[in-house]
């Protein structure tokens, strides 16, 4: 899917240079900001393992504490 869409949305910008500007202030004030705080939430999470869960492989079927 991304292999189609992307060409696509490069095509448009090509063409329509104001469409570029659009596109280009709706990544910064929608998508940017979402991803700086995803970032943020997500590195705070710290994963520690104990002696006896260092010895044993990750398995599916086990939970994990993060």
């Amino acid at each position: 899917m991304l292999w189609l869409v992307m060409p696509m949305i490069q095509s448009f910008m090509m063409l329509l240079p104001s469409a570029q500007k659009i596109w280009r202030s709706l990544m910064d004030i929608l998508i940017t900001p979402l991803f700086h705080s995803l970032g943020k939430c997500l590195s705070s999470i710290q994963v520690q393992m104990t002696e006896s869960d260092a010895d044993t492989s990750l398995s599916p079927g086990r939970r994990y504490l993060l």
